[in-house]
């Protein structure tokens, strides 16, 4: 191979790629709307159903939502699911697997460091992870939903670090 070759061989690539990064780019700081006074509704992220990577927000009512299974917390700006929450996801998961009509929402939340749309596409990151690793333990997609609340719904009202780390987290909870 000639150097020309490789080279261009090596830019067709690279445009490739950041094109992807683009289009992901696109997703995530795209304007939601909200209207003051109104109960927030979490944004349920499916695939899109054409072609290409992108993930379409799509806003739906949420299923009535029963008892919480357990709490998944993450550090600031982060959506890797830590080690010290992996038995509790095994334990929902195990149960989900003995009772296969039963069904789970996977809540992503955020602190309120942010823009919204950041912090939607955050929080759907987050139930995502636990959604995955829920996957790696046998669960299948049809009994589960990942939402996000974004920073709408905080566990804590205060502003303190103490109170923003408990609103980073993907709460489990029971569909009826």
């Amino acid at each position: 191979m000639n150097v020309k070759h490789v080279t261009r061989v090596g830019l067709a690539l690279a445009m490739v790629l950041l094109s992807g990064c683009a289009a992901q780019h696109t997703v995530e700081t795209r304007r939601l709307t909200y209207t003051a006074g109104q109960a927030p509704r979490p944004l349920v992220m499916t695939p899109a159903v054409s072609a290409g990577p992108l993930v379409e927000p799509v806003q739906v009512p949420v299923a009535s939502v029963g008892k919480r299974w357990g709490t998944v917390y993450f550090d600031f700006d982060q959506y890797v699911v830590k080690p010290e929450f992996l038995p509790v996801i095994s334990e929902v998961a195990g149960a989900l697997k003995a009772n296969p009509q039963a069904r789970i929402q996977l809540e992503g939340h955020t602190d309120r460091h942010g823009s919204r749309e950041y912090n939607v596409s955050l929080g759907h990151r987050r139930a995502e992870a636990v959604r995955r690793v829920m996957s790696l333990h046998g669960v299948p997609d049809s009994q589960m939903e990942a939402v996000s609340f974004g920073k709408e719904k905080p566990a804590s009202t205060n502003s303190t670090p103490d109170g923003d780390a408990l609103n980073r987290r993907t709460e489990l909870q029971e569909v009826r």
